[in-house]
């Protein structure tokens, strides 16, 4: 997968780790005797991330943007930045979510949610 179809690692990893899951019903439904991967090992790479600085959050925050809906999607996607919220949290987020804290301010409430598996 990664030398003919130019995959990455990780990318590769995982369509083999959903080709065991065919491979184990397989072999549980009697298509097949044995696991033909058995001795075959493949584990995820953990890559660094990168995270934007100040100077590139700035540029984002000033960016001009002649449609409204743009800017829209990089208010919210500010507002992520600053808050740590994912985009499902984002999509979630109501005004009953707002509570004035200890310190008398505003603090986002909510609980961490997922967005669910469809397929």
């Amino acid at each position: 997968m990664r030398g003919t179809e130019g995959l990455l690692h990780n990318l590769a990893a995982k369509n083999i780790k959903n080709l065991y899951r065919v491979i184990n019903i397989s072999i549980r439904k009697k298509w097949l005797a044995v696991n033909p991967f058995r001795d075959f090992s493949c584990a995820f790479i953990n890559n660094p991330r990168p995270y934007l600085n100040e100077s590139e959050i700035e540029k984002i925050v000033s960016k001009k943007l002649p449609i409204e809906r743009l800017a829209k999607v990089r208010d919210t996607f500010v507002f992520q930045i600053y808050t740590g919220l994912s985009f499902i949290d984002m999509q979630e987020l109501t005004n009953k979510n707002i509570e004035i804290g200890i310190d008398g301010k505003e603090w986002i409430v909510s609980s961490r949610k997922k967005k669910p598996v469809t397929g």
